[in-house]
């Protein structure tokens, strides 16, 4: 996955909601959390601020999800692009 620089997360964020959540977990995604449980555990933020987050990460186009092919129920996230 790839690394952001904690000092461009605010500024990343900025444009996309200026809410502490999302720059939280952001800063998680890059910093190795890949699924929303490992987001809510870095972040220590409840299942629906992350779940808002990542939508909102989403709909930006920061961040992407990938279906984990071992349970199809879960979901992981990163920030690299798919090639």
């Amino acid at each position: 996955m790839g690394q952001l620089q904690p000092r461009l997360v605010p500024l990343i964020c900025g444009a996309v909601s200026r809410t502490k959540s999302v720059q939280l977990v952001l800063a998680a995604i890059s910093q190795g959390a890949s699924s929303q449980e490992a987001i809510k555990t870095f972040t220590n933020l409840s299942e629906r601020s992350v779940r808002n987050a990542l939508q909102a990460l989403k709909q930006a186009g920061l961040i992407m999800e990938i279906i984990d092919l071992l349970d199809a129920r879960k979901k992981k996230y990163g920030m690299e692009t798919i090639k």
